[in-house]
């Protein structure tokens, strides 16, 4: 005890340093494996509540007949006798929950799932006609949704919410606008679940189903809970459930499936972090942090050397001091375990991805120990070669022999500058990486914060267009197109599977999107990335083309995740080449050949875009109804006369800047975590740079001591070595500042090549890489010039200092 206190007694505030930079080390690799795992840790969620992993929709037949309703219980009965036999080769239970279907979302009745409640009633008081809502969709109302009412138009009823509640299976997939959601174009591909009691569900079936003579339905999920889940297990369940030559019978009755898989990777943020936080923040973090402990544990040697080389003359054993020294490595790691499980505690309330689990917060204690090896190890090395060394530094008193060259009066102090830095080369370099490598670390940092805030631009939309006309009329079209406006209409199916399949494969991965069809209009509104425009239908069958559609263009999405190709790509096997899909899971799957590919961030990207005439005639007619359209004005059409021609018309519109507006504040809410792990990354680095620069300019002072002693009594003056110190520090900034721009001009477009990759995207907005290279080119600029300034010495003095 009393040789450790006699080694730190005067060094608690360095300690306390490397507590802090262990922590940030050790933080950033908690964040690292947290979301490698990010998969695994929604997995755990609803398996530690009991909550199903997959959710298949279906729906069960009646017959009424003379005001008599009749189950179909056959099919039920073979459903039942299904999933029982699937339940004992999978390992997975099933249980049923009944619901009726809105335009935005699904309305179950509860059944004694253990969703968590954050506000408001426990699920089994809400009376009838009260609802429980998912956090997430909670952004349609204005303040807190406690106590406010729902009206939906297509039940015709009016709903309290009496509750709000945590749906961990859809909240990474479900994430509305304020209005967008209620355009077509933008419907969700996903739907909300809420909540209420199973009275209310039953009493609107009575209204829809009281009916005399006509077959109805009862809809109800198939909730699916897997003992030991894997999402193997769930691609074999979905392949069984969506393979037509399995099970007929049963795939015609699904409307709906939502796997586990495909709802957590319809949201790229766990892609877009690990990209843009494991590959190169963290790293940085790492690599700065091995300097910065070596650093600092060589100024602790250097206050220490007396201390030890007292020691060596009283016979203490190496072994000893060795013991002292792994001891405070010992409360460094202990320390820094025990702030970063407290941290990792505290964010895993307020952000479910970063909860602390056994497998994450083993492998975060794991790396850092290894980190913290590699440290004791250089430390060993170094105290070995301090021990040795110590007494003879005893015996010269530490003194040091300086060599000085025969300078010319006005380059003294620039020259005696460099000499310094020549002298200490290693420092030198150790210096301008460190540093220059956490402020490059910052600005990637905050040039993510800004890309992921600004990511809608026109050129990630996928679609060019002015407006949205939400309820145009025959006649505005006709006008339209007469006054040289492009205009198209459209009509989007939200319920399509995307399957990934491949001859090789046994299992094939389903990916829910939606299709959106282009009615008579579709080149000026997309430009494809790769491949050419599909075809218009009316060239195929002639002017009476048929309805179906069998060329598309897809997704940059779609086709980076299933490794898909342009029909015109002679390369790869032939299913690359053609984009496979069911609707409501059909009978069959649909080859649709491609055409092309778009980038695009409508439905994250789960999207493709079809062609295709109106009807079955070739032209449009004046007594047909108009689709939602997009309008592209002509250059002479004046934006404000525009619009009041729409108001005019009471025609419901959206102007491109708006749905721009609206996606950036989705983004952000959809990326607050990322957002905020940026920011903190960026907040612990600008520390790591400060900790590092106190090391490093302590080493200096402990040089410049040593040198300044010398200078003196040769007779220069304090001014000048005042400015020969300040040189010493410009020089060095210097080369920071070029590390810093050797870095970011390599890393930035690395990183932003990424996140293009991530969002599947080609063009990212925003970057900052000009703006940063510009600011760095300006300062190391400007420290030049100061440092040529600095450099003039024109006071005489008799010096001549002799090598």
């Amino acid at each position: 005890m009393k040789l450790f206190k006699a080694l730190f007694e005067k060094s608690k505030l360095r300690i306390v340093s490397l507590i802090l930079m262990l922590s940030f080390v050790m933080v950033a690799i908690f964040f690292m494996f947290s979301l490698t795992f990010s998969k695994f840790i929604i997995q755990n969620r609803i398996s530690e509540r009991g909550l199903p992993h997959t959710v298949v929709s279906g729906y069960k037949y009646y017959n009424t007949i003379d005001g008599v309703r009749y189950e179909e219980t056959q099919y039920y009965e073979w459903l039942s006798n299904f999933f029982q036999k699937e339940a004992e080769a999978l390992g997975y239970r099933v249980e049923y929950n009944i619901y009726v279907e809105s335009t935005d979302y699904f309305l179950e009745a509860y059944n004694k799932e253990n969703y968590k409640v954050l506000s408001g009633k426990s699920l089994d008081k809400l009376e009838d006609y009260e609802i429980a809502i998912p956090k997430e969709f909670s952004v349609k109302f204005k303040g807190n949704p406690i106590g406010q009412t729902l009206y939906d138009e297509t039940l015709e009823k009016t709903f309290t919410v009496a509750s709000i509640i945590e749906y961990p299976n859809y909240e990474l997939s479900y994430q509305p606008t304020e209005t967008l959601s209620d355009i077509e174009l933008f419907s969700e591909i996903y739907k909300a679940n809420l909540v209420t009691s199973k009275n209310t569900i039953y009493s609107i079936r009575n209204l829809f189903q009281n009916f005399d003579d006509m077959s109805t339905t009862d809809k109800f999920f198939i909730k699916v809970y897997y003992d030991d889940f894997s999402y193997s297990k769930e691609n074999e369940l979905i392949n069984i459930l969506s393979s037509p030559y399995k099970n007929d019978m049963f795939q015609n009755n699904i409307t709906e499936l939502y796997t586990l898989e495909s709802l957590t990777k319809s949201n790229p943020l766990p892609e877009m972090l690990k990209s843009a936080l494991a590959k190169y923040v963290v790293t940085g973090i790492i690599i700065s942090s091995i300097y910065a402990f070596y650093i600092h544990l060589k100024n602790q040697l250097q206050v220490n050397h007396e201390t030890l080389t007292t020691f060596n003359l009283i016979g203490i054993k190496f072994a000893n001091i060795l013991k002292a020294y792994l001891k405070m490595f010992a409360i460094l790691m202990i320390s820094s375990t025990l702030i970063t499980t407290t941290f990792a505690y505290i964010l895993g309330q307020f952000n479910p991805i970063f909860k602390p689990t056994l497998r994450v917060m083993s492998l975060t204690y794991l790396s850092t120990f290894g980190f913290l090896l590699i440290i004791i190890f250089i430390f060993y090395r170094n105290l070995s070669s301090k021990q040795n060394n110590a007494h003879e530094k005893l015996k010269s008193k530490n003194l040091v022999t300086i060599k000085t060259p025969l300078l010319k009066q006005s380059r003294l102090p620039i020259g005696l500058a460099i000499n310094r830095l020549i002298r200490t080369i290693g420092l030198m370099l150790g210096f301008a990486f460190s540093i220059g490598l956490s402020i490059s670390m910052v600005l990637i940092s905050l040039s993510s914060l800004n890309s992921i805030s600004n990511i809608y631009h026109p050129k990630t939309f996928g679609i060019t267009f002015d407006y949205i006309l939400m309820d145009p009329d025959i006649e505005t079209y006709f006008e339209f197109k007469d006054m040289g406006m492009d205009i198209a209409q459209i009509n989007k199916n939200t319920n399509v599977a995307y399957q990934d399949y491949s001859i090789n494969k046994p299992v094939d991965n389903v990916s829910k999107g939606s299709m959106i069809t282009f009615l008579n209009e579709i080149h000026p509104f997309i430009t494809p990335y790769i491949g050419e425009m599909p075809t218009h239908q009316s060239t195929w069958y002639g002017e009476d083309g048929a309805w179906d559609v069998h060329e598309v263009l897809a997704s940059k999405r779609l086709m980076d995740t299933n490794d898909l190709r342009v029909y015109s790509d002679p390369d790869g096997p032939v299913d690359k080449h053609y984009l496979f899909t069911k609707n409501n899971f059909g009978f069959s799957e649909e080859a649709l050949q491609i055409r092309g590919g778009v980038p695009t961030l409508i439905d994250r990207g789960f999207v493709s875009f079809s062609y295709r005439k109106h009807s079955y005639v070739a032209q449009i007619s004046h007594e047909m109804d108009v689709y939602p359209s997009l309008v592209i004005l002509n250059d002479k059409m004046d934006v404000d006369a525009f619009e009041n021609y729409l108001k005019d018309k009471n025609i419901s519109f959206v102007s491109s800047t708006d749905v721009m507006d609206e996606f950036d504040a989705a983004n952000i809410r959809l990326n607050k975590e990322s957002y905020d792990i940026l920011l903190l990354i960026s907040i612990a680095m600008i520390f790591q740079t400060i900790i590092n620069l106190s090391g490093v300019l302590y080493q200096i002072s402990i040089h410049r001591k040593e040198e300044d002693s010398f200078y003196k009594k040769i007779g220069i003056s304090q001014s000048l070595l005042q400015k020969v110190n300040i040189l010493d520090i410009a020089l060095r900034l210097i080369l920071s500042t070029i590390v810093v721009i050797v870095f970011t001009s390599i890393l930035l477009p690395l990183l932003n090549s990424s996140l293009k990759y991530v969002f599947a995207i080609t063009f990212l907005p925003s970057t900052l890489f000009k703006e940063i290279i510009i600011a760095c080119i300006i300062t190391f600029t400007v420290l030049v010039l100061l440092t040529v300034i600095l450099s003039k010495y024109k006071k005489e003095s008799n010096l001549y200092v002799k090598d």
